[in-house]
């Protein structure tokens, strides 16, 4: 066997490593890698070694990957990275309602007040976008602006019912109880890092 048939083959065993989630592989791949290394030089890798590695990986690999989204989920940072993909579906959910009301609105002859409450939902689904993809990325400055974007979000659904209700009662309720849930959410998540539960 030349080096270049060597190479290849540790190639093919890297990609086979890839199944394994990260953090796995941050623990395990290298020495995973030095003991087929240390078997190829042995001359144990024939085709039933790579049956039995394959097979090894799709044995394993799904519960591990399981795992690592279990627990990446009820850890505050994965709490916050789901909190920011749903911040911004919600604020993107809004701001589609609200435009299609604006422009509903314009040619309904609906007053100057309906249309300003109207931009300003907008606006404050644009800031719950924006704390989304922040929160996304983290950071304290993060949960700030997204405790700012959920305030500004129910004050300006609570404007829109106080002045005159246009939107569909399910828009009006996400545009109300999601930010609740964030503001939930960010609350939980600094209570655990204050009591020292989080890093």
């Amino acid at each position: 066997m030349n080096d270049g048939e060597m190479n290849d083959r540790e190639w093919l065993y890297r990609i086979m490593l890839q199944a394994y989630p990260p953090a796995f592989r941050g623990t395990f791949g290298r020495e995973m890698l030095l003991v087929y290394r240390a078997q190829r030089r042995d001359g144990v890798v024939d085709t039933r070694y790579w049956l039995a590695s394959i097979a090894d990986a799709a044995a394993t690999a799904p519960r591990l990957w399981m795992d690592e989204l279990r627990d990446g989920f009820h850890s505050a940072e994965g709490t916050m990275k789901t909190m920011g993909i749903l911040s911004a579906l919600a604020g993107l959910l809004e701001i589609a309602n609200a435009s299609v009301e604006l422009r509903a609105s314009a040619f309904g002859g609906r007053d100057v007040l309906s249309q300003t409450v109207l931009v300003f939902v907008i606006a404050t689904a644009s800031l719950l976008v924006v704390a989304g993809v922040a929160l996304l990325f983290g950071g304290h400055a993060a949960r700030r602006l997204a405790g700012i974007g959920a305030a500004a979000c129910i004050g300006a659904f609570l404007l829109m019912l106080a002045t005159r209700p246009m939107m569909s009662v399910a828009a009006t309720g996400l545009g109300i109880a999601f930010p609740l849930v964030l503001w939930l959410s960010l609350y939980v998540s600094q209570r655990r890092a204050a009591r020292g539960l989080v890093a």
